[in-house]
């Protein structure tokens, strides 16, 4: 870009309501602008840093507007797109010139560098903290595996191991159960009776034999009750003889004798022969029916005495452990049948017996039998079939293969105690506490790779910021000629600054100035940037600088800058500098080259006594004078014979003469010491030196100033006091005063 005008500048600095003035000529390619300290220079320069660095306006705490070659107006309250312009001044100094705090001669050159480095800084803080963090989740991770890894799961494994017999079961092993089991637990827990069948399994050292076949007695008790009840209720119709049918034990001994005997027969009881009419009576009371009645009673008890009620089945003693509980079980109803069955076949003989006795009698069966046979036809066991076959077969299966059968049941013992130190335990919460504080590490892990990440990523950036040590050294040679200073580089943007061989560990402001320069000068074309395409403002480059290095400064602005690039500013304070400078803006009539131009920057008075900055043409004083000693002389001179004295040249007037008083009493009395004890060379008369000193220094400093234009005869008394001196020079230095005189006439 390039800059026509400020056209205003409001409340910046002590720039009040500026605004450019029509007899103001335009900024030209190389412009000068001289004024004291404390003029607004550097204000000036803020400007223009702003057009470069837009983020930096609102720390100016005003408002400016500047019209650009294009009369584009660029207003500070909304400039967003930084302009191609390049400032240095004291803010310039301090942005790029740091000091590491770790390192006392170690030094950071750059303003990106720099900036680049206080970001380093807060990320590596961060880094810390974020490092802090993440060692306080390993710690705490590392309790955790203490107290439930090393503690809890270390002492469950140790008595699963003890309970299965396995020395080699440890942690490890117990975490891959774990993982198997505990989504569903309840599916792994067993009752009393399943874990201790699956513990006698695992440890038993018995010999078990395979079982395939068995009976279950199918008698129908209940059918066979019936028929014996069938039978106690039947009786013979017949001519029974009275005595025997009164007598039962008679009748069944009469009943045995007729089948020994036969008519005729003697009687082998009496020895009576038998006569046959009493065969016919026996055989009318012993009739068919009764005989078949009773053959049918006694036949039934005599099968009934040779029945066997019992169960070909294996004992659950010779079964397995695992099977014999359910077995036992199955079995069970089975067993009580038989008992009870067993139970009532005697009762049911008796009851035979007793009826073939008294045949001729109805009888029913005895309570005890009815009883007995009710909870005889309470079981039902026939279809225990399948289940006792099926858990036969299980046993002949986990006995085929004993080892395997083991390993079942220790796997199934180690998932049980597995699930139950589990459950017991609360590790589903301990897990998920572990799972969080992982998280948590993971995460200030992941952030502090990223860190780690932004950091290199700074430090690349700084490599691309940074200045060849080489280059830096040959302008420092030109700028601190004799000074011995050169940068040693200890990274891509940090300098060791060293006087000879040692650390330059205090370096001065000058110093300090001249390295900045020196800089900025080489980041100029820094990224591809054009120096054709760049405004180049440069605020006071010699402050500080010893006036045999101000030839060094002048040639490096002349040489790299003037010609080189779009628009030039160089402001300043320094007389000498200027002048200089003004031998390449000015041609030898002392008016501005083309494409040059020439400010001054100066404090005026309002008539309420307040100071503000202003900005006009260079007077043709500033461009004729080579000295500035001839110019302040020719402003005194000017106070004196000028009819109208304005405020302004009176409120600049002590400053003006103390700055004259220094430069020639300095010369005429080239001794230490103040200024004002040199005035013996002036004035005679006490009262008069003191007069002159106390008006020189108390008036020239801003705080007097305001006092001083309150009081009316102000004007008067800055005129009368610089005529004194005038006159007194005149006198005692005539020849000096007359030449002065002669130098300053146009």
């Amino acid at each position: 870009m390039r800059v026509k005008k400020i056209k205003k500048v409001s409340g910046l600095g002590i720039f009040r309501d500026f605004s450019w003035g029509d007899n103001l000529p335009e900024f030209a390619d190389f412009n000068l602008i001289y004024g004291w300290n404390y003029s607004g220079k550097t204000t000036l320069s803020r400007i223009f840093d702003g057009l470069g660095k837009p983020e930096l306006i609102p720390q100016l705490d005003g408002a400016f507007e500047v019209l650009d070659s294009e009369e584009n107006s660029l207003r500070s309250i909304n400039i967003t797109d930084p302009q191609n312009c390049k400032v240095f001044n004291r803010d310039f100094i301090k942005r790029n010139f740091r000091q590491e705090h770790h390192a006392p001669a170690v030094f950071i050159v750059g303003d990106d560098a720099a900036k680049i480095r206080d970001r380093i800084s807060t990320l590596e803080v961060r880094k810390t903290s974020v490092a802090r963090a993440a060692k306080k989740y390993a710690e705490e991770k590392t309790d955790w595996e203490r107290r439930v890894n090393d503690g809890l799961k270390r002492d469950a494994a140790r008595s699963i191991g003890e309970l299965v017999s396995e020395r080699t079961f440890t942690r490890p092993n117990l975490d891959r159960i774990l993982e198997q089991i505990k989504d569903s637990l309840d599916d792994y827990v067993l009752n009393e009776a399943e874990f201790d069948a699956l513990k006698a399994t695992a440890s038993s050292s018995d010999e078990f034999k395979e079982h395939n076949s068995f009976t279950i007695p199918n008698i129908d008790v209940p059918a066979l009750v019936g028929e014996v009840s069938n039978l106690l209720g039947q009786t013979a119709s017949n001519n029974a003889i009275a005595r025997l049918k009164d007598d039962a034990d008679l009748e069944a001994w009469v009943r045995t004798g007729r089948d020994l005997h036969s008519p005729g027969d003697e009687c082998a009881f009496c020895g009576n022969k038998i006569e046959n009419d009493r065969f016919e009576q026996l055989k009318g009371h012993f009739s068919t029916e009764y005989e078949a009645l009773v053959n049918a009673t006694q036949d039934k008890a005599a099968t009934l005495r040779m029945m066997t009620i019992d169960a070909a089945l294996p004992d659950s003693g010779q079964l397995i452990h695992s099977v014999r509980d359910e077995y036992s079980e199955a079995i069970c109803p089975i067993s009580a049948f038989i008992k009870n069955a067993n139970g009532v076949i005697p009762l049911l003989i008796d009851v035979l017996e007793g009826k073939v006795s008294n045949i001729e009698s109805e009888q029913e069966l005895t309570q005890t039998v009815s009883d007995t046979l009710a909870s005889i036809t309470s079981y039902e066991y026939i279809d225990k079939h399948k289940e006792i076959d099926n858990l036969l077969k299980i046993h002949n299966e986990q006995i085929g293969d004993m080892d395997a059968t083991k390993r079942d049941a220790n796997s199934k013992l180690k998932k049980h105690s597995a699930a139950r130190f589990y459950r017991d335990n609360s590790i589903a919460a301990e897990e998920e506490a572990y799972a969080g504080i992982n998280a948590k590490q993971t995460r200030a892990l992941n952030v502090g790779a990223v860190i780690d990440a932004q950091i290199q990523e700074k430090e690349n950036e700084i490599k691309e910021h940074s200045v060849a040590v080489a280059k830096l050294n040959d302008l420092i040679a030109i700028l601190l000629t004799g000074s011995n200073i050169s940068a040693v580089q200890l990274s891509e943007a940090e300098f060791e600054f060293r006087r000879g061989t040692e650390r330059a560990v205090n370096l001065s402001d000058g110093e300090r100035t001249a390295i900045t320069f020196a800089y900025f000068l080489l980041t100029l074309e820094d990224g591809g940037n054009e120096l054709a395409n760049t405004l180049v403002f440069v605020d006071d480059p010699i402050s500080s600088l010893d006036s045999n290095h101000i030839y060094a400064v002048y040639a490096l602005i002349i040489d790299r800058l003037k010609g080189q690039c779009k628009q030039l500013f160089v402001s300043t304070h320094n007389y000498e500098f200027l002048n200089l400078l003004k031998d390449e803006a000015l041609n030898d009539k002392r008016n501005f080259k083309a494409g040059c131009a020439g400010f001054l920057a100066q404090r005026v008075h309002d008539d309420q006594g307040e100071s503000f900055a202003d900005l006009v043409e260079m007077p043709r004083a500033l461009r004729k004078f080579k000295s500035e000693y001839q110019f302040l002389f020719s402003l005194l001179h000017q106070l004196v014979v000028s009819a109208n004295t304005t405020l302004h040249e009176a409120y600049t007037s002590p400053t003006v003469l103390r700055k004259f008083l220094e430069t020639y009493l300095g010369f005429r009395k080239p001794v230490a010491g103040r200024w004002s004890d040199k005035l013996d060379l002036l004035f005679d008369i006490e009262a008069e030196r003191t007069e002159v000193a106390k008006f020189a220094d108390d008036a020239s400093h801003l705080q007097s100033l305001k006092q001083a234009v309150e009081h009316s005869e102000f004007i008067a008394s800055a005129k009368g006091i610089v005529k004194k001196v005038m006159d007194a020079l005149e006198h005692k230095d005539n020849a000096h005063f007359e030449g002065l005189k002669i130098a300053t006439e146009d």
